[in-house]
């Protein structure tokens, strides 16, 4: 078993003394923004996510990361295959495409030519925080509720995007207890509050 392989089974283990969890099938997660652009995607494990009165799928996928080292000489490009946790969940509200992701200062500055962001006035630290594009803004500002920003209002490198009746999320960090411990929870209360 490889290092990643074994890191990965250790966090679901440490999981399982908190978190109700089973093998489950895979779900295609082709269509999201959050994963489709990623070179070498891989789905390769799913568990349930349960407790008393709500359930998410918790997917292990992997994909390669590209980057540049710079030095006086020029520079390398390297590559490697990383592992991340999405959490997946089935539910009955449709927000059409909505993504929901932090906000950068490339974003800041795209805004000021190109105005399609959506802003909240009642959510002010939700805006600055969370960049959010939507095929239906209508229908997104009639369900943004209290409950669902205070979920995510303190969240670093957070994302997640709904897509129909499907949504799925993630931190932006690869495969770690803390983010995984932190996703179940998430994907619990969202299971409640969506």
């Amino acid at each position: 078993m490889d290092d990643s392989r074994k890191n990965v089974q250790d966090i679901i283990n440490t999981l399982k003394q908190e978190f109700t969890l089973s093998p489950t099938g895979s779900s295609y997660l082709g269509d999201f923004a959050l994963v489709k652009d990623k070179i070498g995607l891989k789905f390769k494990k799913a568990w349930k996510v349960e407790n008393s009165n709500s359930e998410f799928k918790l997917c292990w996928i992997s994909y390669t990361n590209s980057f540049e080292v710079a030095s006086h000489t020029g520079g390398q490009s390297f590559s490697e295959s990383c592992n991340y946790f999405v959490g997946y969940l089935k539910h009955s509200l449709d927000l059409a495409h909505t993504l929901i992701r932090p906000e950068t200062f490339e974003d800041k500055l795209r805004e000021l030519f190109n105005r399609e962001e959506i802003d909240f006035k009642e959510y002010k630290k939700f805006s600055r925080r969370y960049y959010v594009l939507s095929n239906n803004e209508n229908r997104l500002r009639d369900w943004l509720n209290d409950e669902f920003v205070g979920c995510l209002q303190n969240l670093d490198g957070f994302s997640i995007e709904f897509l129909n009746d499907t949504c799925l999320f993630r931190f932006s960090k690869s495969a770690c207890l803390r983010e995984a411990l932190d996703l179940c929870k998430i994907g619990l209360r969202l299971s409640e509050i969506v």
